[in-house]
């Protein structure tokens, strides 16, 4: 593989374009702007049910409640259709846009979204970073409704909480902090953990988990809106990390930060595991480009659940050159204690499959 490298700092995306396509997808608009595409229908197609007999075939009541006064929002696709059908460029609609919801979310009130999320590196992180540790319905077992990142590292959540507000700084989201079934332990944690989230505390919510054995912290954002648009942009994401190899270290930095492991005692290894096949394939796939070895197997003993397994001396030295395990500090701290060992003894050698087999037991 030959990376191809154009010199470029970022690309945009323009998000409204990315939410045009969604049925699901409703916005608030100017009320000069409504009171305008009613009068060119009319100007137009002679009178409203005219138009929409002729072009839109809906309901007559449901046509007409749109021009209603206590109308508060519209089906995007549909009134941009309506704004092209009397010489209206959608871009005039775009600005006219106050907010949006969608059908199937908890909260029925309007967000405002930027119509231009710049895609850097840092945004790619951010995204794969969710990828591996939220809600996406990715993994063909259920289809999200809420965009929910959860990780029991307290660092890696404030991280994230700093990707949402540098790109969806209008995003309101609280924190569910799930603490094991021990009373003890939540009296002595709880003001720790407020202080270390540095949040309004009406942003902060405590539950108690029978299941997980540590602290839990699940950034939660209750409206179906940002999920379809987080994963409407999947395509364009992947597509950048395939080309660019700084887009390509970023995207799997973030993976790993979420799901990765970095193993040092008698042996040492890299892992990933994910129950998200295509997910773990797109990675081998551009761990291949970077020419990192590795081998890439469903396991024996948990089926549904892919590994990936860098072993070798000098695939790991790669690895951690290229890509490395970001803010995840605990799992770069394993990461440099294995460099120094290779620094040491530059003639170790690894072998793979043993390995392999090694971390399935664990």
């Amino acid at each position: 593989m030959f990376w191809v490298v154009v010199m470029t700092n970022r690309f945009n995306v323009d998000t409204y374009e990315s939410l045009l396509s969604n049925k699901n997808i409703y916005v608030a608009l100017q009320k000069d702007f409504v009171f305008e595409l009613r009068n060119k229908i009319k100007a137009i197609y002679g009178t409203l049910s005219s138009y929409n007999k002729n072009e839109l075939k809906l309901k007559p009541c449901t046509f007409r409640y749109m021009f209603k006064k206590y109308a508060m929002t519209f089906q995007f696709s549909r009134i941009v259709k309506m704004s092209l059908d009397v010489g209206i460029p959608k871009e005039v609609v775009f600005d006219k846009i106050i907010g949006f919801r969608s059908s199937g979310s908890h909260s029925n009130g309007i967000i405002k979204i930027p119509r231009i999320i710049k895609i850097d590196e840092d945004f790619l992180e951010g995204y794969s970073l969710y990828l591996a540790e939220g809600d996406t319905g990715l993994s063909g077992k259920k289809t999200p409704r809420k965009f929910r990142f959860t990780n029991s590292e307290i660092y890696v959540i404030n991280h994230f909480i700093g990707w949402i507000r540098k790109y969806l700084p209008n995003l309101d989201f609280y924190i569910n902090v799930i603490i094991p079934k021990d009373k003890d332990f939540q009296n002595i944690e709880k003001e720790h953990i407020l202080q270390e989230l540095n949040l309004p505390q009406n942003k902060i919510k405590f539950s108690s988990g029978s299941y997980n054995k540590k602290v839990k912290y699940r950034v939660c954002v209750d409206r179906s809106i940002v999920i379809d648009l987080f994963l409407s942009m999947e395509k364009t994401v992947k597509d950048i990390s395939l080309i660019y190899p700084d887009y390509a270290s970023s995207y799997v930095r973030g993976i790993m930060i979420g799901e990765g492991t970095a193993y040092f005692n008698k042996y040492f290894y890299i892992k990933l595991e994910m129950k998200n096949e295509r997910e773990v394939k797109f990675i081998s796939h551009l761990l291949k480009n970077f020419n990192i070895l590795h081998t890439i197997k469903e396991r024996n003993d948990r089926l549904g659940m892919w590994t990936i397994f860098i072993g070798r001396r000098e695939s790991i030295l790669e690895f951690n050159r290229l890509v490395g395990f970001g803010v995840h500090i605990k799992r770069q701290a394993v990461l440099d204690r294995i460099i120094d060992s290779i620094s040491v003894n530059p003639d170790v050698a690894v072998t793979t499959r043993l390995l392999v087999a090694k971390a399935e037991k664990k």
